[in-house]
């Protein structure tokens, strides 16, 4: 007796799961196609960048990840990649990419490609990636991706802080021939630099010494380098001196000279 109760106390269970389950079931079937009528898929493509890969240690390229998703009603083309500093209205527009982006990059439906950016347009000349970093050193980047089967879509990101301060020592008593520049790698500088090469944009420099040019020198973070240069800069009153790494980093100060 006690058995058969036992029993039939669990079929009453086993038949109250399997009704539960069944609503359940019920439940999230309806749902699916009742929410179906409600979901609306776009009506345009849209392309989403999904990240961009910068390594501080060598800045010269950047590498653009963007997506079509899955639910793309069509195929996009990327035509053009442009960068601008948060706050300012200039675009630099890619001009060197890889794979090329001169006739264009298809994107199918649910597929991602991987677009590295190596030089940019600015104004009617070209620079280098470095060379654009070392001008906005630790200012925020915007990405744009243009596509003429999407709207635009962009994402933001911090430029690496890497910076060298330059001072100069030029005595007009002494020579009109020989200067110093001392290259100072500030504190707040992320990585080490080592310097490869120098140039002066008025100044025919006739010896360097130490010679990064032949022989790049470390420059620790917060540590110097004082550079005795022989060139002729009679006649000046300023100049541009570009400073050259091997971690791609380049820049360019203004200094003035000693009348």
């Amino acid at each position: 007796m006690y058995v058969l109760a036992n029993k039939k106390a669990l079929s009453t269970i086993t038949v109250i799961l399997l009704i539960i389950m069944a609503a359940v079931a019920g439940g999230i079937i309806s749902y699916a196609f009742t929410i179906a009528a409600y979901v609306k898929l776009p009506d345009k493509t849209t392309l989403v960048i999904t990240g961009i890969y910068l390594d501080r240690e060598n800045v010269t390229s950047l590498k653009i990840s963007v997506l079509n998703p899955s639910y793309s009603p069509t195929e996009a083309t990327i035509y053009g990649i442009a960068l601008n500093i948060r706050g300012e209205t200039e675009l630099y527009y890619a001009l060197e990419t890889y794979p090329s982006i001169r006739y264009g990059i298809v994107v199918p439906i649910g597929e991602s490609v991987n677009i590295t950016c190596s030089y940019l347009k600015k104004g009617d000349s070209s620079i280098s990636l470095g060379e654009f970093i070392g001008e906005f050193i630790g200012k925020t980047v915007i990405v744009h991706v243009l596509s003429s089967d999407s709207s635009a879509s962009n994402i933001e990101a911090v430029l690496p802080n890497a910076r060298i301060n330059v001072t100069t020592s030029f005595n007009p008593q002494i020579s009109l021939k020989n200067f110093s520049i001392t290259l100072t790698n500030e504190e707040s500088s992320e990585v080490d630099l080592t310097i490869n090469a120098i140039t002066f944009a008025d100044i025919e420099i006739e010896e360097i010494s130490p010679d990064v040019n032949s022989q790049p020198i470390t420059v620790r973070r917060n540590s110097s380098l004082r550079i005795n240069l022989v060139g002729d800069w009679a006649g000046l009153n300023k100049t541009t001196v570009k400073i050259f790494t091997q971690q791609g980093y380049i820049f360019t100060r203004e200094i003035e000279l000693q009348g």
